[in-house]
């Protein structure tokens, strides 16, 4: 993980971290596993839900959001 630090006007930073693509799908993956089974969606048993289905009544945001909470 890359991480850079900058100062800007008076007491406000910014920074910046870099995460691998393999941790983002790894961390994608999971919550998607953690959401299909808390859902529940019309058709589908708990922890059933197709991953394409998920994105499309959930959203890609939601799912990303899940990811980086956990």
């Amino acid at each position: 993980m890359e991480t850079r630090v900058e100062e800007l006007d008076g007491d406000t930073v910014r920074l910046t971290v870099g995460v691998p693509a393999h941790d983002v799908h790894h961390a994608v993956e999971h919550a998607t596993s953690d959401l299909a089974s808390s859902v529940k969606i019309p058709g589908f048993r708990a922890g059933k839900v197709p991953t394409p289905v998920l994105y499309q009544r959930l959203g890609k945001e939601r799912i990303y959001s899940e990811a980086v909470d956990s």
